[in-house]
């Protein structure tokens, strides 16, 4: 018999965030998918969760689940991955870092994904939409991996998601943004939401695609053990000061912030999305 696994607490925003009870909704979609007993099937928790028997939904929710073990889902950090529109949305994307603890009768086990819930507004309260992405299927670690992917995975200032680093052995990551995280651990310790998986394709609302989708670019939620979301925008702590050490040394073409530090188009931009993390990125390949 697997062993019961403690209960977990609602998830709840923290102080400070930008539409708290679309995250609200989303983290707790998040857990309720994460969380069953051993008896339960996928489709039994994705009805619980989202109310929904959809196949599309219980088929992408499918690596979240472990036939006979029993799983408790706790959320890390909910991140919006997307607003439309910017003002008044009534359509968003939520990634929620989950670690989704597992015990099937030996020792429990800990995994950490990245899911991108998909949200509407219904009467004025946010309703679950769809399920982008569970956060994708194990990738181990290969043996040839570049300096920069070995020197990311093992820095113990990069706090990765398992979803970020299975994208990191199956190579999907540009050697640049590489470069560019090992860089920024040296200014300080942060945590790492999305690189790929788990990050919409394209930018949210848009035909756009995506520089997450090509390996492009990185969103960090904390620095320094700051939330990016509680330093915004009049805060100068931590935060602040990579920011600016980003945007000084030019590290990446790209940096999306609560502060924009120049121009309209240039090298650091703010919107509502950005309040709650950071994005740094490069536009173009090599």
């Amino acid at each position: 018999m697997p062993e019961a696994l403690p209960a977990v607490e609602p998830y709840e925003p923290l102080a400070g965030e930008v539409h708290p009870n679309a995250k609200r909704r989303a983290g707790r979609i998040a857990q309720e998918l994460a969380t069953y007993s051993h008896d339960e099937t996928i489709a039994d928790a994705t009805q619980r969760a989202t109310g929904s028997d959809d196949e599309e939904t219980i088929d992408i929710a499918q690596p979240l689940h472990h036939p006979g073990a029993n799983a408790t889902g706790q959320v890390v950090y909910a991140q919006l991955g997307g607003l439309d529109p910017h003002d008044e949305a009534t359509s968003c994307s939520v990634m929620v870092i989950l670690r989704q603890r597992v015990s099937d009768g030996g020792e429990p086990r800990s995994v950490t994904r990245v899911l991108d819930i998909r949200l509407a507004t219904r009467d004025g309260e946010w309703a679950f939409e769809r399920l982008a992405s569970a956060g994708g299927e194990e990738v181990p670690r290969p043996p040839d991996l570049s300096e920069a992917a070995k020197a990311v995975l093992d820095d113990d200032r990069i706090d990765l998601p398992d979803t970020a680093r299975w994208d990191i052995h199956a190579s999907l990551i540009d050697e640049r943004l590489l470069e560019a995280m090992r860089w920024f651990a040296e200014q300080a310790p942060y945590r790492v939401s999305s690189l790929v998986t788990g990050h919409p394709t394209n930018v949210f609302g848009t035909s756009r695609q995506s520089n997450h989708a090509v390996g492009r670019a990185v969103d960090v939620w904390a620095v320094d053990s700051e939330p990016v979301v509680t330093q915004q925008p009049e805060q100068r702590g931590a935060v602040w000061d990579a920011v600016n050490a980003l945007f000084d040394e030019a590290i990446v073409e790209s940096i999306g912030s609560p502060w924009a530090l120049d121009e309209v188009g240039g090298l650091s931009f703010s919107d509502p999305v950005h309040l709650d993390h950071l994005h740094l990125g490069f536009h173009s390949s090599a």
